[in-house]
């Protein structure tokens, strides 16, 4: 009850407006690639060619990248310093370097950023390693996932640049050691796992949304520098999130959190439809059931959040639209998520309409915009407000 009213409240006051989060352009930057390869038009060249520079532009000195604001993920983080997280962004550069042949133009970013990597990524014990998820806010390993984005943008770094940097090798495997160690399953089932979101052991919330894009970067790494403990993960921890589809008899929530049960957030939600496609090449019996629920949630989101310009980035449970403010970060992710699905689907003409609106929306606002995961001082203000207001009610009572 409390938390709805907060929620309530902070509808009220004004979201923060974000230039070009690094979120946002490496999402759209690998979306514009794979259309690219399938389609091999100029524009999505250009548009490639537009999304690079703006990325290469908001690196950080330190060669890192930052989401562009500040937010609480667990410790507060600060605008403007660098997260592992946003070593996606190291994915997205090495890919068009790929692509486009440009290893040479991009060799300083890269190596920037690996550099960043070797300097934040701590050894565990013998053969493990992991990375904070904000170093700049705490060096404790407090989030999991940050070292499975870190750990796949070594891997697609390794194989597109070389494989003989024996230190970055022993940090990549060593990162897949600690997270295939830390991976927990229900009554003992080997071939389905899962992280809890937090090292933690006090919390057992499971992210199955970021579970997936966890999935989706280790099975790009997989396809670059092949680990079989890798390969394990990928299996695992997909085969635990398809079951939870195939169980749940609608779209999967957010998280085994009662708190999110009721909301669908499509960023996230296309990330599991993204993961369960690349998880597919893994898997023999279980492939054409991946694709198909894969499918189905690309669908969902065209048909409920879809609104002929962007998408309604909330939905409730039944597909009902609970938040329809445009947030372009939300919008990159689906957009880089429905241009996987293109890339399946046959080359559909009206999935390639959505697909260009889309990328149109997101260009016409320079791919910045508000943001409702951004913290400010005007909310931090309110919420502390709100909890001295509860704080004296409870005392009255």
């Amino acid at each position: 009850m409390i938390g709805q009213i907060k929620k309530r409240i902070l509808k009220l006051v004004p979201l923060v407006h974000v230039n070009n989060s690094s979120q946002t352009i490496y999402e759209c930057l690998l979306g514009s690639i794979k259309m690219y390869q399938v389609t091999k038009q100029e524009l999505w060249k250009e548009r490639c060619d537009r999304l690079l520079s703006i990325l290469i532009d908001i690196q950080c000195d330190d060669g890192g990248f930052d989401i562009g604001y500040d937010f609480n993920f667990g410790y507060k983080h600060n605008k403007g310093e660098s997260t592992s997280p946003e070593m996606i962004s190291l994915i997205a550069l090495c890919l068009y370097a790929k692509e486009f042949n440009y290893r040479n133009e991009l060799r300083d970013n890269v190596t920037a950023s690996v550099n960043w990597i070797k300097e934040h990524s701590r050894e565990i014990c013998s053969d493990m390693w992991a990375i904070p998820y904000g170093p700049h806010s705490t060096n404790n390993i407090v989030v999991y996932n940050g070292t499975s984005f870190v750990c796949s943008a070594l891997g697609v770094y390794l194989g597109v640049y070389g494989k003989n940097d024996e230190s970055l090798v022993e940090i990549y495997e060593g990162m897949i050691n600690y997270l295939y160690h830390n991976m927990h399953s229900d009554e003992d089932l080997e071939d389905e796992k899962f992280w809890y979101y937090n090292v933690s052991k006090e919390s057992d919330k499971i992210d199955y949304y970021h579970q997936m894009q966890q999935v989706e970067v280790h099975s790009i790494a997989n396809s670059f520098m092949p680990s079989d403990v890798q390969e394990k993960i990928i299996k695992q921890a997909s085969r635990f999130i398809h079951k939870k589809c195939q169980s749940s008899g609608s779209i999967i929530n957010y998280t085994n959190d009662s708190s999110f049960s009721n909301r669908i957030h499509v960023w996230g939600l296309c990330s599991v439809a993204s993961g369960l496609v690349h998880a597919s090449a893994y898997e023999d019996d279980l492939s054409i059931s991946y694709k198909d629920e894969a499918v189905r949630i690309w669908q969902f989101i065209i048909n409920k959040s879809w609104n002929g310009q962007y998408f309604s980035p909330i939905l409730e449970n039944n597909g009902d639209v609970y938040d329809s403010r445009f947030y372009v970060r939300s919008d990159s992710w689906v957009f880089n998520s429905l241009a996987s699905f293109y890339c399946i689907s046959g080359k559909d003409p009206f999935l390639l309409r959505i697909i260009n609106d889309s990328y149109r929306k997101m260009e016409e606002c320079s791919f910045s915009g508000i943001e409702n995961h951004a913290s400010s001082m005007q909310r931090r203000l309110v919420l502390k407000s709100i909890d001295i207001c509860l704080k004296f009610l409870r005392k009255i009572k």
